[in-house]
């Protein structure tokens, strides 16, 4: 169940933002080869003095558009399809409420990243030429020396995999977060979305304490002749902390969702 649950909400959100992005993309080759273009026929002053008008401008709000768009949507479409008028279909489905929150939270975080990453390779099919490509490519592949011979740490096996699963739940806790305040705000009879803006503040007040007294152990034990050991301590700490709001968050929201629910 849970399998058709996902492909649904990835169908009813890839609606909206598959062509979102696909136009953002459209923009990005068009802008390349007018630049390329550009470049050919003229000095690189006069070139860049063409692309800082209306064009230039125009393509970096798009682009913030687009960024901001998917993560609000993925907060609408969630708001509307667990609380809205969709919300007594959604919850007759034959599916446990842990599935339903599931769904649309790996739908929401599988959408940031695939959102992250086209901004990401947006901007630099834009700017990149044939030869900053393959400077780009030697860089890569020599990042890990950089950073081993700044930091001392090696990126690969357990830092990359810390990186990842850090950044990851960063994602997810910024969508339960929400999802929770939502489902606060409505249990309240009256004034819902001022009730659920409250919470939303009162919980990232409560959530700042928290991390500030749980990430302290980390900064009395650190060692300053060893960065690796420091990263190493910091990469766990943060995994840990978001691990446990990550799990605090779908607790009570999937407890909210089976005994208080409020849907009129």
């Amino acid at each position: 169940m849970l399998g058709k649950l996902f492909k649904h909400d990835m169908i009813a959100v890839s609606r909206l933002l598959l062509p979102l992005h696909v136009i953002l993309i459209a923009m990005t080759v068009i802008g390349h080869f007018v630049l390329a273009a550009g470049k050919s026929l003229t000095d690189s002053s006069v070139h860049y003095s063409q692309m800082s008008g209306i064009p230039y401008m125009f393509y970096f709000l798009f682009l913030f558009f687009t960024v901001c768009a998917t993560f609000i949507y993925m907060l609408v479409y969630f708001y509307k399809s667990m609380y809205g008028d969709e919300g007594y279909l959604t919850f007759t489905l034959p599916a446990d409420t842990w599935q339903i929150l599931l769904s649309k939270s790996l739908t929401a975080v599988l959408w940031e990243v695939i959102d992250l990453f086209i901004s990401m390779f947006s901007l630099m099919l834009l700017f990149f030429t044939d030869e900053m490509w393959v400077s780009f490519g030697e860089l890569f592949s020599k990042l890990g020396y950089y950073f081993y011979r700044e930091f001392g740490v090696r990126l690969t096996g357990v830092p990359i995999i810390l990186i990842i699963a850090v950044f990851l739940l960063a994602l997810l806790q910024g969508i339960l977060v929400f999802y929770l305040c939502f489902t606060i705000g409505q249990i309240s009879n009256n004034h819902r979305v001022a009730a659920a803006i409250g919470v939303f503040f009162g919980i990232n007040i409560l959530l700042q304490i928290i991390v500030t007294f749980a990430i302290t152990p980390f900064f009395s034990t650190v060692n300053y002749n060893n960065t690796y050991s420091n990263i190493m301590g910091f990469l766990t700490y943060s995994l840990i902390i978001e691990a446990c709001v990550c799990t605090g968050c779908w607790l009570l929201t999937t407890y909210l969702m089976k005994h208080k629910l409020n849907l009129q």
